[in-house]
């Protein structure tokens, strides 16, 4: 799914539980399924990410996943702080050691622990 099916999806009146955005510098292997009311979102590693329009996400809880940490990645999720209600980011690059970080706008930042 593109940020553009997402907007197509919200303006048709549906607003999904949560969004998957994958950051990434190959195409992302969908090795999973989620329903279809859960958009994946797959967005290459690239300057020009950082200006995407994420307004599809506005009030959606997202979880934002990057291969490694990228100034890209940070200005992605600078971008997402601004619309989301939560935003989970993880770095497949530091997991096992470190599983992410949570943003929710009424807390901030917090480390997500294992469980």
């Amino acid at each position: 799914m593109s940020l553009d099916a997402l907007k197509a999806m919200r303006l048709a009146g549906t607003k999904p539980a949560i969004v998957w955005i994958y950051l990434c510098a190959a195409k992302q292997t969908k090795w999973w399924r989620y329903s279809d009311g859960i958009p994946e979102i797959v967005l290459a590693d690239k300057p020009e990410t950082a200006r995407a329009d994420f307004r599809p996400v506005v009030g959606c809880d997202v979880i934002l996943m990057a291969d490694q940490a990228s100034s890209v990645l940070t200005a992605v999720t600078k971008s997402l702080q601004s619309v989301v209600s939560r935003l989970t980011v993880v770095i497949a690059d530091r997991l096992p050691d470190q599983i992410g970080h949570e943003w929710t706008k009424a807390s901030g930042w917090r480390e997500v622990a294992r469980g």
